[in-house]
């Protein structure tokens, strides 16, 4: 809603799945289609939220050459970046060739450093983008209180900082692990990344509405329907969110979904 409240129209690119194993792959063929004359930047969380998609290192350098051939900016959504499973590397766009100048990075505290609602995050990128994005800024975002500025500060500035996030991704890991375990018969998606996975509930012959209620209902299992979240096919899929709850609750899904479904 940003985009078009900025007189701009954005256009969806597909995450797909693999062919290796159960997972999301990012629709790069979709990506170069939906570039036209008049795009002027790109969007990307990676991961990717609330799918749990990695770009692995092809798919960024086909990311990086659209965006040096059409001259886009890329707008970086890096809040869970590190928050990576089975081994996967970081790749860092700004770091490939080209990318450095007109990549905008964007951070949060929300995700990797656990501080959910302190709403205290970062731009980082080329100077002479960053006065205009001051000036966005200025004019359409809440003053974080005085709190969470002092907090942000400290869990930064922390020499255990990126062992601290290891081992978050490490329980989160383990989490994710649960839920594949207890849902293996069922139609989800693996989290390559994130601290969220999806339920394909079309392929269950349900709208993702209908599967949340019933999972709400008859399970007493919160999930989120995600026909707001996306374009084409959004309405098929419901999101299973397992950052915050211990691995025995985790293991429970397998029998509260047997009760619904």
């Amino acid at each position: 809603e940003r985009v078009r409240l900025a007189g701009a129209t954005p256009r969806f690119v597909s995450w797909v799945q693999g062919s290796a194993r159960p997972e999301w792959r990012l629709d790069i063929d979709g990506l170069a289609r939906a570039v036209t004359r008049r795009t002027r930047a790109l969007f990307l969380m990676n991961p990717s939220m609330p799918s749990g998609g990695v770009l692995n290192e092809a798919e960024w350098g086909a990311v990086a050459a659209i965006c040096r051939e059409h001259d886009l900016w890329l707008l970086y959504n890096a809040a869970m970046e590190r928050i990576l499973y089975d081994g996967r590397p970081l790749v860092h766009p700004a770091s490939l060739p080209g990318m450095r100048e007109r990549t905008l990075i964007i951070g949060s505290v929300s995700k990797e450093y656990r501080m959910i609602g302190w709403r205290v995050g970062w731009v980082v990128g080329p100077a002479a983008a960053l006065a205009e994005v001051g000036r966005v800024g200025l004019y359409n975002v809440v003053t974080p209180v005085g709190i969470g500025q002092p907090g942000a500060l400290a869990a930064l500035t922390d020499p255990d900082q990126a062992a601290d996030v290891a081992r978050a991704t490490a329980r989160w890991e383990g989490r994710r692990d649960t839920v594949m375990r207890a849902l293996a018969s069922y139609p989800v998606r693996a989290a390559a990344g994130g601290w969220s996975l999806l339920l394909d509930a079309g392929a269950m012959g349900l709208a993702a509405r209908d599967a949340w209620a019933m999972l709400l209902e008859k399970g007493r299992v919160a999930a989120t329907p995600m026909d707001a979240w996306g374009g084409e096919g959004s309405a098929n899929w419901v999101r299973l969110v397992f950052s915050n709850e211990r691995k025995i609750r985790l293991a429970e899904l397998g029998d509260r979904f047997a009760r619904v479904f």
